[in-house]
């Protein structure tokens, strides 16, 4: 599974850029690599199925 903050506080103050830009770096890329991951096992999904996994 990819790392994401999904499951984190997204309700957490920063005190500056530093410490923002460190809690979201590792959701770069998640779409990128999770798309990819599919395209290389031919795993497609329908509409439905990306609404419903949409939040995680």
């Amino acid at each position: 599974m990819i790392s994401t903050t999904a499951m984190l506080d997204k309700t957490r103050p920063f005190s500056n850029l530093e410490e923002y830009v460190a809690y979201r770096i590792i959701d770069t890329a998640a779409p990128f690599v999770d798309t990819s991951m599919r395209f290389g096992m031919n795993i497609r999904l329908t509409p439905e199925e990306e609404r419903r996994l949409h939040r995680l």
